[in-house]
């Protein structure tokens, strides 16, 4: 499996279309997305932020899974088996 595209990505919006786009910092193409009847621009918005969000969350949740808590118990290693490895697994292609 190929890794992502880096981020940081941003979101934009245009107003006249109402859709959202996802780029990154050096304007490279991530996702475009339409504003749907139901839910409409407040949804996408928060979709696009979501999207945009990816790399910063995935490198949070490695980051997680790779330090867990200096004396091995407590939230940083319950949060490093039961949350963080099957999110980071999603996210890469990879199996929990």
């Amino acid at each position: 499996m190929s890794k992502h595209t880096p981020g940081p990505w941003k979101h934009f919006h245009n107003e006249i279309t109402h859709h959202f786009y996802i780029n990154t910092e050096q304007k490279t193409p991530i996702a475009d997305l339409c504003a749907p009847e139901v839910g409409g621009v407040r949804e996408a918005a928060a979709n696009a932020r979501l999207i945009a969000a990816a790399p910063d969350l995935l490198a949070a949740l490695q980051e997680i899974a790779n330090n867990p808590s200096p004396n091995g118990r407590g939230f940083g290693h319950w949060a490093q088996l039961v949350i963080a490895a099957p999110a980071i697994a999603k996210a890469t292609g990879g199996e929990a």
